[in-house]
């Protein structure tokens, strides 16, 4: 079980994830997100006949700190070059993140967005 200050936002990528935080027990797939609070414990595992793939941002790092850590552990090309930290998505009645409304939300999507190349 992991703890941490501060919160986390999980993306489910591709596959499935048992997610048990607290004395609760979540499903997810391919889509879904959630947010833990860093303070109750929680743990995950891949599920399902793929590994999983989650996209996790805890909010306690500074965007330099983040592609530092994808920079040591993944080829470059796959490092993100934008980060944009937002206060909430729009989601489905599902709990989806409705990812046309932040790509329709502006017309420039890199304007006030970290750039890790402009950062060199």
């Amino acid at each position: 079980m992991f703890q941490f200050e501060g919160e986390e936002f999980n993306l489910i990528i591709e596959g499935k994830v048992e997610l048990r935080y607290g004395d609760e027990r979540y499903i997810l797939e391919e889509g879904d997100s959630v947010y833990i609070d860093g303070d109750i414990p929680y743990s995950g595992k891949s599920i399902g006949a793929k590994q999983a793939k989650v996209l996790a941002i805890a909010y306690r790092y500074k965007k330099e700190d983040i592609i530092a850590f994808c920079l040591e552990r993944i080829a470059e090309f796959k490092v993100p070059r934008y980060i944009e930290y937002v206060d909430e998505f729009q989601r489905t009645a599902s709990g989806k993140i409705q990812k046309h409304v932040l790509i329709g939300a502006t017309e420039d999507l890199t304007a006030d967005c970290y750039d890790r190349m402009a950062a060199k």
